[in-house]
Parts: structure tokens; sequence; C-alpha cells
């Protein structure tokens, strides 16, 4: 039970994560566009 919970965060956290990466480049990171 605790494990599916950590899991479904976990998935939450990476979509969250990707939509603000897409919205806020981070300039230490390689551009996806070059």
């Amino acid at each position: 039970m605790f494990l599916h919970a950590a899991e479904e965060l976990a998935a939450a956290v990476r979509k969250t994560i990707i939509v603000v990466d897409s919205h806020y480049p981070n300039p230490d990171e390689e551009p996806l566009s070059a």
C-alpha cells in the first residue's frame, strides 16, 4: 500500500518537474533544441 502510494507520488513529481522544466529551462542543462 505504501509502495503504491510512493510510486504514484513519484510519478506526479516527475510530471511536475517536466512541466516546470519546459517553462523554466535549467541553464546547467544542455538545451534540447541544440
